[in-house]
Order: C-alpha cells, then sequence, then structure tokens
C-alpha cells in the first residue's frame, strides 16, 4: 500500500476555488482503478494548508492516477491558487489494522 499525504497552502482570496478543484478531482479519483482513500482535509483556522491524505494499494496504481487528465487539470488549478508547490510525503506501508 502507498499513502501520500500532501499539504497545500493556499493563496489568499483563493480559498473557494481551490476547495472547488479538490472536490473534482477527489470525486474523479475516487472512481479510480486501486484508489482506496483520497480525502482532503480543511483547516480549522484560516490560514492553515489543506491536507490531502492518498490511499493507493501499489505504487503502478498510483503512477496510472498521474497520468490522468483529471489530475492534470487539477494541478493546472493548483498553480494559479498555490503560494507554493505542495509539500508531499510517500509512505510505503506493509501492514495495516484497526487499534
Amino acid at each position: 500500500m502507498i499513502v501520500l499525504d500532501v499539504k497545500f497552502n493556499v493563496k489568499d482570496g483563493c480559498f473557494d476555488d481551490a476547495v472547488a478543484a479538490m472536490k473534482t478531482v477527489a470525486a474523479e479519483t475516487l472512481k479510480e482503478d486501486g484508489c482506496a482513500e483520497y480525502r482532503f482535509a480543511l483547516p480549522v483556522s484560516e490560514g492553515g494548508p489543506i491536507v490531502l491524505f492518498e490511499e493507493w494499494e501499489s505504487q503502478e496504481k498510483l503512477d496510472a492516477h498521474f497520468e490522468t487528465s483529471h489530475l492534470a487539470a487539477f494541478r493546472a488549478k493548483m498553480d494559479e491558487v498555490l503560494n507554493e508547490p505542495p509539500t508531499i510525503r510517500r509512505y510505503v506501508v506493509s501492514e495495516a489494522g484497526s487499534l
């Protein structure tokens, strides 16, 4: 399993546009083969980062996601509304379960 933790710092005045783009990409991505989770978390205070949690069955499925048109459109929109490129942490998980 591959897990991504992505943080987006949105420009002032662009929050609504960023959230709209995130809703669109999430709806399309969740339809993809191999996507187990794709969830955005909004900040509790103004100016905080928006966080994306992604869970993929394999690196191959994630690589296929990187080639989709909806992700290309999302990336183009993020170029307009972010202060800086997102920070991305990738985790390879060999086991997961409930506590």
